[in-house]
């Protein structure tokens, strides 16, 4: 799943989250991998992550910020 198929890897990921002025958060994602890394891994992780944080994660926390209004 996620492009990483078929691929021996050991991920792990740590999430940090820091108030940001008096009504935000920002998240900042680590990632670190071993196993069977090639020069396109950083890419595909990078794509994976940018969509569940940014395309799904943030319009969902969005839209419940919105509705506690």
């Amino acid at each position: 799943p996620l492009g990483l198929s078929g691929r021996a890897i050991h991920m792990v990921h740590t999430y940090n989250f820091e108030p940001v002025g008096n009504d935000s958060t920002q998240i900042k994602l680590e990632v670190n991998a071993i196993g069977e890394i090639d020069k396109n891994l950083p890419d595909i992780v990078d794509r994976v992550w940018y969509h569940f944080l940014f395309e799904q994660f943030k319009p969902y926390m969005e839209k419940v910020a919105k509705s506690k209004r």
